[in-house]
């Protein structure tokens, strides 16, 4: 696994990237019908311990089923992009280079490929059942004639959550302050095609500024039986004052795939907030790249050419 304690943000991109949208949670006055995990003021290194139990038993399988999960497939993101005329990938900035690549990456001739080797040699290389019988069953047909079904089947796929913990008020108003943390937590279902350097980032409201010292990603690496291996603790790599923040992370090479969960306490010095709004997105890149994000506006993340945007309108939350 490459170096992931290198560069973060609070936005997962790789070089093509997509963008994932992450929702919220409300949460209203005293009828409160979700209330903030209560974490307490433990400290970096124990919220770390305690992200590092709850990898234990993450899955992709759970995290897709939670409430407010949002989960897409790698191959009919690449299918969007290939859609685009040359003309239209010029006018996004892709050079000449780049819109070759996107052109040239053929994921039924990958399935093809792999229809050829045994039921056991797939097995092997860690495929599950279903997987498996989607690549067997172009063993003898045309590659233009795999439905997009079958593709998305073979193809990865992506699922991330996002909630806020630990909301707090201290001191008075205009004397004192108000805190959360988000916490968004993604997971990978199988090794994407294109493995490189993803991001993930997040951009609020009311002037919260973002505490790097108290936020963190715990990146945990799977290889292609299904076991735990490396984990990496991956710190911002920058943030835009009051307004964002985001991590690169370096997804693993080879027949592995990962999951993770990132923090970011976010604060104000002052005690009166009750509601704030929030939205936070995964990017993936398919073609190679060094991936990069701007927040242009207020509640907007801006992905550099080598991505494919998926977007959500913000979040509220309200305390």
């Amino acid at each position: 696994m490459k170096n992931l304690s290198k560069k973060v943000s609070l936005v997962l991109i790789i070089s093509l990237i997509m963008l994932l949208p992450l929702t919220g949670f409300a949460v209203t006055g005293g009828n409160n019908t979700e209330k903030p995990t209560e974490l307490g003021k433990i400290g970096r290194d124990k919220l770390i311990k305690m992200t590092l139990k709850e990898h234990e038993t993450l899955s992709f399988e759970e995290l897709s089923k939670q409430e407010g999960s949002i989960t897409y497939n790698e191959y009919y993101l690449l299918k969007k992009l290939k859609k685009k005329t040359n003309k239209e990938l010029k006018e996004k900035g892709y050079t000449d280079k780049k819109i070759k690549e996107i052109k040239e990456f053929d994921f039924a001739k990958k399935v093809k490929k792999l229809s050829k080797k045994s039921v056991k040699e797939l097995s092997k290389i860690g495929y599950n059942h279903e997987r498996i019988e989607a690549i067997k069953s172009v063993e003898n047909i045309e590659t233009n004639e795999i439905s997009d079904v079958t593709l998305a089947t073979v193809g990865s796929n992506v699922t991330i959550n996002l909630t806020g913990n630990n909301y707090e008020k201290t001191g008075t108003y205009g004397d004192g302050e108000t805190s959360i943390y988000l916490k968004a937590v993604w997971a990978w279902d199988w090794f994407p095609s294109c493995q490189g350097t993803d991001i993930v980032a997040a951009i609020w409201g009311k002037d919260f500024n973002c505490d790097v010292s108290e936020s963190f990603t715990i990146v945990t690496e799977k290889d292609y039986l299904g076991n735990i291996g490396p984990t990496d603790t991956v710190y911002i790599e920058d943030k835009k004052p009051n307004t964002a923040a985001y991590y690169h992370i370096d997804i693993p090479d080879g027949n592995a795939w990962c999951f993770g969960t990132s923090w970011f306490r976010l604060y104000n010095n002052d005690s009166g907030i009750s509601s704030f709004e929030a939205k936070a997105a995964y990017g993936h890149s398919i073609i190679t790249g060094t991936p990069s994000v701007s927040f242009p506006s207020a509640l907007s993340i801006s992905f550099n050419k080598d991505t494919i945007e998926m977007d959500s309108d913000p979040e509220e939350f309200v305390y």
